[in-house]
C-alpha cells in the first residue's frame, strides 16, 4: 500500500514503537534504506535488524534486481536480442 506520510505521522510511530522501517529510490538508483531521520529536535534512529539488514528494504530490492537483471520474467521487461 502507498500513502502520504506526514511527518508528525512518522514520529508519533516512532515514539510508539510502530516505525520498523523506511527507504528511499529513484530511477537511478536501488532501494536505500533509511538509518536516520532527524525532524527539528527529533531524531527517529531506525536500526537494522540483528543480521545487519533491512529485511523489507533488503527483500524489495532483490526482487526489483531480479526483476531487472534476471533471471525473473516480468511484463515490464520486453527481452531482444
Amino acid at each position: 500500500m502507498e500513502r502520504q506520510l506526514s511527518i508528525q505521522e512518522m514520529v508519533s510511530a516512532s515514539r510508539e514503537g510502530r516505525f520498523k522501517e523506511f527507504f528511499g529510490c529513484a530511477t537511478s538508483s536501488n532501494i536505500q534504506p533509511v538509518s536516520r531521520i532527524v525532524v527539528e529536535e527529533e531524531v527517529i534512529e531506525l536500526a537494522p535488524n540483528e543480521k545487519g539488514i533491512y529485511p523489507v528494504s533488503n527483500y524489495l530490492n532483490n526482487k526489483l534486481t531480479s526483476i531487472m537483471m534476471g533471471p525473473a520474467d516480468h511484463e515490464w521487461i520486453t527481452p531482444f536480442e
